[in-house]
């Protein structure tokens, strides 16, 4: 996200060329608009522009979309105060104008950051849903039954010991 053609230009270049599918906003409308409704691994986005603010943005993804590492271009004339509000909320920033080839060092990064942290939620959907995740392995009518047991009570006070094809409960 960026109110600069030449920048939107110079980055769809450069990452196109990378083979990265490039989405390109002029303010945050669209950019939320584009993440929404699209499978979004990284945000460049400009902390100062004419029609909104990259910061504010960036606080807003930390909010809502948290997986979704955002990078941020700031002015090189930012003094520290400055800078340390603007990049709290992202996984790095780069003064402006950027080195190119650091840039797409770090989004490499953040691509496969956000990769394995959607890759991480699967596999613990995957986990959650599978039976085996009692450490018990079993998928006869009588462990089903057990593994069915087992949810019931699971989110009792209760102590709850399973022995073979029994279930006993005993209040604590």
């Amino acid at each position: 996200m960026d109110d600069e053609a030449n920048s939107h230009r110079a980055f769809y270049e450069v990452l196109s060329e990378e083979g990265y599918d490039v989405y390109e906003s002029a303010n945050a409308e669209t950019a939320i608009d584009l993440i929404q409704n699209n499978d979004i691994a990284a945000i460049i986005t400009d902390s100062k522009m004419c029609c909104g603010d990259g910061t504010q943005l960036s606080e807003y993804l930390k909010e809502n979309y948290s997986d979704i590492p955002v990078i941020l271009l700031i002015p090189s004339e930012a003094d520290e105060h400055a800078l340390s509000a603007m990049t709290r909320y992202v996984f790095c920033y780069f003064r402006k104008p950027p080195d190119y080839l650091c840039l797409k060092g770090m989004i490499e990064r953040a691509v496969e950051q956000y990769s394995l942290k959607r890759e991480l939620q699967i596999l613990k959907k995957r986990l959650l849903c599978d039976p085996r995740r009692y450490r018990m392995i079993g998928n006869t009518p009588e462990m089903l039954r057990m593994y069915k047991i087992i949810e019931a009570v699971k989110d009792s006070d209760s102590n709850v010991l399973v022995i073979g094809k029994q279930v006993q409960v005993k209040n604590s």
